[in-house]
């Protein structure tokens, strides 16, 4: 039996688009798909944002991402009578004892296994001592868009202020928004945690005085990455959103993996 027209047609776009630099496929989870109903992205970001735009008027999740080349392997692995192989699975379980300091998102919770030959997201729980992790500690004002108020290195002085501000505000029909963040030391870019927010609107006679971080003492900072099982290593690999390997621990950007699929579900007719 050969191989359908539109499977082929499917597995040529896809293997052109990783070609040509493209890491990340989103498509709706029908009971059949065509080639134009994928769209290719450079990174997981664009890849999501498209969904989010996609997925407002929707029930659930109907678009999903995917790794083009994972695509790839569910679709060559089905069989011309279109039964599908089943991959080899690793045990999260396992995983987690041989890495006490990662987790999994929690939609992944029903799922005892993840594939030995695909990507996964995984959390690492990274410990940030802010004594050597946090180079500056700023304060910034809701309505002025990224205005920073006052920044120092000293998490005392910047808490002091923060405080005296928010005792401060309360002109009328006021609605101010005050952060306190920390800058994280190690980031390839600008990484800021938020450790307090202060939300007051008079006319509604109330404020919010939210604590996140206690920036004081150590802490854990959960950070996404995109992991894949060497078999030759015997040993997980992290990856970015870029599909770029990278050091476990190390800070990258902030990813929902909400949108990425663990199942995936189609018929190639």
């Amino acid at each position: 039996m050969t191989v359908s027209k539109n499977k082929q047609v499917v597995i040529t776009r896809l293997k052109k688009e990783w070609r040509s630099g493209l890491r990340w496929s989103a498509y709706k989870n029908m009971g059949r798909i065509h080639s134009e109903e994928i769209k290719c992205f450079r990174s997981y970001s664009q890849a999501t944002k498209f969904c989010e735009t996609e997925n407002k008027n929707c029930i659930g999740l109907p678009f999903k991402v995917c790794v083009i080349t994972d695509f790839l392997k569910i679709m060559q692995a089905y069989a011309m009578k279109g039964r599908r192989q089943v991959p080899g699975e690793i045990a999260k379980a396992k995983l987690c004892e041989k890495y006490p300091a990662i987790s999994f998102p929690l939609y992944t919770d029903h799922l005892p296994g993840i594939s030995a030959d695909a990507y996964f997201p995984v959390i690492w729980n990274r410990i940030i001592n802010p004594l050597s992790d946090i180079s500056d500690w700023l304060v910034l004002i809701s309505h002025v868009p990224n205005k920073v108020m006052f920044s120092s290195k000293d998490h005392c002085a910047v808490l002091d202020y923060f405080m005296k501000q928010c005792g401060l505000i309360g002109t009328a029909d006021s609605r101010e928004e005050l952060k306190l963040q920390a800058k994280i030391r190690d980031a390839a870019f600008d990484r800021y945690l938020e450790l307090y927010r202060f939300y007051y609107h008079t006319r509604r006679a109330c404020y919010i005085l939210d604590k996140k971080i206690d920036g004081t003492k150590p802490f854990l900072l959960p950070i996404t990455y995109f992991a894949r099982y060497n078999p030759q290593l015997k040993r997980l690999v992290f990856f970015d959103e870029n599909l770029k390997q990278v050091g476990a621990g190390k800070m990258i950007g902030e990813m929902d993996a909400r949108y990425y699929a663990t199942e995936i579900g189609f018929k190639i007719i």
